[in-house]
This record gives C-alpha cells, sequence and structure tokens, in this order.
C-alpha cells in the first residue's frame, strides 16, 4: 500500500518530493504581505497572492495548506468560479490562467496581450471577464475557451460590496483585537455569504456574513528567508544568515541549530574564522558582529564604523583581521582580536557588495555596483589595480585556490575569470538566464560554482570553460553559496527559505533545512528521512514516524549517510 507522509507546516508554500511508494509534503508560507485573496462561494476554500508569484490555496475547514498553484510573473487578480471547481489568475504581463481546485493543476492559459489587472467569472460560471491596464474588457466562453467580445472604457471587475457587512466585520476583527488599519487584502465570496481578509502578519480570517461570526483563522509561522551560507574549515559547522536578523549554526556535534541574536536588522554574510571557534557577520544594522560559537553563544565584539548597510565580511587567512564591505562606497580592515578599525579603503565609487582575502592574505579583492573589482594592497591600504568588463553591479567575486586568478559575478547575468597580474579578462561564462548573485571556486581550483536569481546554480570546468552540470531544487533566487572544505558537497541559501545540502559530484539534492522566524526547524531529505525542533515537530503531521532520523543534518554534514 502507498504510505502517504506529509509534513505540514501552516504556511503555504510546498515542497514537494514524491516516490512510488511514499511523499513528505512540507509547507512555508508566502514571503511578503497577503495582496489579493479569493474565498469560494461555499467557503471551502481561500486563495491568496503574495508577491511571490505563487497563488497558495487553503482548506477553511482545517485551516492547511492545500495547494500552490505556480506563476512565473506578478498575480494581479485570483476568482473562483460560482461552482468553486476552478480558480482563474491573471497575472502581468500577458497570463490568465485557470487551474483545476480538485485536480490542482493548470487546465487552461489564454492567449493575452496588455498587462491584465482583474479577472472575474459571470454569475453563472458561463463566461469569465477580465481587464487591462489600458481599460479593455474581453469576455471568454469558459465552454468553448473562445473569446467572445472586446469592449473599452471599462476599469476593474470587482466584486459587488456590501457596506454594511463589511463594516459588521471590521467591528468583529476589533473585537478580536485585529487592526483594521493593517488590513492588507479583503475579499468577498460571489454569492456575499463569506468574507475573507488577511492582517499584517499575513493571518486569514473568515467571516460567514449568515451567521455573523468568524469561522477560521489560518495562522502562519513565518519561515526565513536567507541571504548567506559558510562552512567552517573543519567542514563540521554551517552558519546561515537571514531576513530575520539571526544568525543560524549547525553543529555536527550536537544536534540542532543554534540561534545568534543581536542584529537589528537583515544578516546580509557570514564568515567562519580559520579555527572555527569564531565567526563573523555583518548586517544592514550598519554593524559587524564577532562571535564566539563554541562556549558563549555572545557577541564578543560589535564593530560600528560603516555608515551604511554591511553587505559583505572575510577573515584573513591567519585570521587576525576582517575586511568588511559596504553599502557606503567603502572596504574596512579590523583587528579580530580587540575588534578596533585598523583602515579604510576609498576608491569605489558606489557601494561594494563583496569582498575576500588572497589565499597568501597580501592582497584583498572588492566588487561593486559601479561595475568594477578593486585589488587592494592590505598593507600599504593603496589600490593596486582595477577590473572592468561587467555591464551592471558586481555582486560576488573569488581568488582561485592558487592566487593567480580571480572570477566574478554580476547582474549582468555572466561570470568572468581574470588574470591578477595583468586585470585582463580570460573568459566569460554565460549560461544563467538571471542575475548572478553569488560566485565560488572549488577547494582543488578545477571547477567554480555560481548561484542566480533564475533559482539555479551551475557548476563550470575552467579546463574546457563549459558547463558541467545545473543544480535544480531551488524556488526563489539564490543568494550565497559555500563548498565545504573538501569540496564534495555544496550548501547553498536561498530566498525561498530554505537551506539545501548538494552532492557536487551528482547534483543530487541531499538535504533541505527550513528555519522559522520563531527559532524553530525542520530538515528533511529525497529520501523521506526527516528531523525537527521541539515545536517544529509540533507544526508536522507525521503518518510514519519511522521516517524520524535525529542525526539527519550530522550524517550528511559527514559524508556518511547514503
Amino acid at each position: 500500500m502507498k504510505i502517504l507522509f506529509k509534513l505540514c507546516l501552516f504556511l503555504g508554500f510546498a515542497f514537494l518530493y514524491g516516490h512510488s511508494s511514499s511523499e513528505i509534503f512540507v509547507q512555508s508560507g508566502h514571503y511578503g504581505k497577503i495582496e489579493k485573496l479569493a474565498i469560494s462561494s461555499d467557503g471551502l476554500y481561500v486563495a491568496s497572492v503574495s508577491h511571490d508569484e505563487k497563488v497558495i490555496l487553503w482548506n477553511v475547514a482545517t485551516a492547511r495548506h492545500v495547494h500552490t498553484f505556480e506563476n512565473s510573473d506578478k498575480v494581479t487578480s485570483i476568482s473562483f468560479s460560482p461552482d468553486g471547481k476552478t480558480l482563474a489568475s491573471a497575472a502581468n504581463p500577458n497570463s490568465i490562467k485557470l487551474w483545476d481546485i480538485a485536480k490542482k493543476e493548470e487546465v487552461y492559459s489564454f492567449e493575452y496581450e496588455g498587462y491584465p489587472q482583474s479577472v472575474a467569472f459571470s454569475h453563472d460560471g458561463k463566461i469569465l471577464i477580465s481587464t487591462n491596464v489600458l481599460k479593455n474588457t474581453k469576455l471568454w466562453d469558459m465552454a468553448t475557451k473562445k473569446e467572445l467580445s472586446t469592449s473599452d472604457g471599462f476599469d476593474a471587475v470587482k466584486p459587488s460590496k456590501d457596506e454594511k457587512l463589511e463594516s459588521d466585520f471590521k467591528k468583529e476583527l476589533r473585537r478580536l483585537e485585529i487592526d483594521t488599519d493593517k488590513i492588507t487584502a479583503l475579499a468577498y465570496s460571489s454569492n456575499n455569504n463569506y468574507l475573507v481578509c488577511a492582517d499584517k502578519n499575513s493571518n486569514i480570517i473568515v467571516w460567514n456574513t449568515q451567521a455573523g461570526k468568524v469561522v477560521q483563522t489560518i495562522s502562519s509561522h513565518k519561515a526565513s528567508r536567507l541571504s548567506s551560507v559558510a562552512f567552517s574549515s573543519d567542514g563540521k559547522k554551517i552558519a546561515f544568515g537571514s531576513y530575520d536578523k539571526v544568525v543560524r549554526v549547525i553543529d555536527t556535534a550536537t544536534r540542532g541549530i543554534y540561534n545568534l541574536r543581536g542584529h537589528t536588522s537583515r544578516v546580509s554574510s557570514v564568515a567562519f574564522h580559520p579555527n572555527g571557534k569564531t565567526l563573523a557577520s555583518s548586517s544592514s544594522d550598519h554593524t559587524i558582529k564577532i562571535w564566539g560559537i563554541v562556549k558563549s553563544g555572545l557577541a564578543l565584539h560589535t564593530l560600528k564604523g560603516h555608515t551604511d548597510d554591511v553587505r559583505a565580511v572575510a577573515f584573513s587567512p591567519d585570521g587576525n583581521t576582517l575586511a568588511s564591505a559596504s553599502k557606503d562606497a567603502t572596504v574596512k580592515i579590523w583587528d579580530t582580536a580587540s575588534g578596533k578599525e585598523l583602515s579604510t579603503l576609498k576608491g569605489h565609487e558606489s557601494a561594494v557588495f563583496s569582498v575576500v582575502f588572497s589565499p597568501d592574505g597580501k592582497t584583498i579583492a572588492s566588487s561593486s555596483v559601479d561595475k568594477t573589482i578593486k585589488l587592494w594592497d592590505l598593507v600599504g591600504g593603496k589600490e593596486i589595480r582595477t577590473f572592468k568588463g561587467h555591464d551592471n553591479t558586481v555582486a560576488s567575486v573569488a581568488f582561485s585556490p592558487n592566487g593567480t586568478s580571480l572570477v566574478s559575478a554580476g547582474f549582468d547575468g555572466t561570470l568572468k575569470l581574470w588574470d591578477i597580474k595583468t586585470a585582463k579578462e580570460i573568459h566569460t561564462f554565460r549560461g544563467h538566464s538571471g542575475i548572478v548573485a553569488s560566485v565560488r571556486f572549488s577547494p582543488d581550483g578545477k571547477t567554480i560554482i555560481s548561484s542566480s536569481a533564475d533559482k539555479t546554480l551551475k557548476l563550470w570546468d575552467l579546463a574546457s570553460s563549459k558547463e558541467i552540470r545545473t543544480f535544480k531544487g531551488h524556488s526563489d533566487t539564490i543568494l550565497s553559496l559555500a563548498f565545504s572544505p573538501d569540496g564534495r558537497t555544496l550548501a547553498s541559501a536561498s530566498e525561498d527559505t530554505t537551506l539545501k545540502i548538494w552532492d557536487v559530484a551528482t547534483g543530487k539534492e541531499m538535504l533541505s533545512i527550513i528555519t522559522f522566524v520563531d527559532g524553530e526547524w525542520v530538515a528533511f531529505t529525497p529520501k523521506l528521512r526527516f528531523d525537527a525542533s521541539s515545536e517544529g515537530m509540533s507544526r508536522i503531521n507525521v503518518y510514519n514516524e519511522t521516517l524520524l532520523h535525529p542525526d539527519i543534518m550530522r550524517d550528511i554534514l559527514r559524508q556518511n549517510y547514503d
């Protein structure tokens, strides 16, 4: 018999792995505020939309996520058919889709031009009505899917409102201590039997207008969007930073993930000291923190001096100094032991996104929004040379292990390999379909790995300058990546809220980790093994407890898990 195993974290965005014998279903939700809502006339389903290009379907009775309908563009409108069997969505620049609720799949896509702004069904469900930014209205026959007519001068299609119902609903919300001024979306069912709204915390409240009461509140446990990742030099720890101001550390010596709190804004970068006992993090709060992660887990130093977001940090090979890159267009050098500023490197014309030490520790490379890479002499603090060639922001830069070349990643969608001594471009790598956010050399210097807004990682062979393989599995921009010290595994941090561990040789995903704003977490593999924190476990419906693997993170990072 088919084993059905679902991990249900009540948020919305679904990660699904399936095999012939079983499946694992993990959910986390919209990244930002809910902007659009729709509710079926029978009150069974609610659909929600955020800026993340996803339409999430919820079961009202269970307050559970049912499915995520993926869009490749910004969704501007959603509407249920009167019978509740079909959901229509409009998305810019030219998409109107029909989704089958029972089958949970797209069943039709209309050919459309002109930035659709709204979509709605007729009361009998036989006609679909759409409008665009030019106020052109199109009528579509639902039976034949053919366009019936086009007319001009109509504004967005909106369901009729009942001011009294809406007023009563908001009175009830205030009684429940929900700030009605912070409602981000509100919608009626087609028969006005239900009203649904979303608050600033992305909670969804369903109101039965006939009974005059709230029948369901769908609460969110927000997952953390990730911005950065780093391995310790012995490969036994992974640190990753997030939008929720927290630095998290996985230590294979213990089970679980522990949190380092202290930043007051997004953590943009993390870096381990060569000794693996301390960790540096940078933040949009204009500071750098050096953490003692072995004993105290407390910030040993808070480094202040930058006047804008600090985008990156890097330790020197001997660990005595730390470099930081900032949107204030400077690179600063700090004494690791005392936390004192040693020097400031000025020369970039705009924000500095990346900084890295050469393998011998004598020079520093930095990349910038000004489209350049600069090489600096650490002792004299002078600029040695400038590398020019990118057509947009240079987001990331890395030294080869032998220190003879640099590789850079740009918002122009390319990677460039440079000769250190001449600043001449050796080769340009093309293949990503979006901005390239991060790049690293493998420990043996034979390959480079890149991550992109196209949701993929790519491994490139330096000898042939060809792509070796593409790693697929993330559903949003991959902002950061890191090789393990032996080069066998790869970690990637994404805005889709997952940290993923990959097998470099095969390109296969080995592990996904989701962390939550409240500090809880869940880890799972494509082979259906999982682990979770205590409260994380309470958010999981487990139908097959034999799949629990308490040491899954340790075993995978130690390379002794198949």
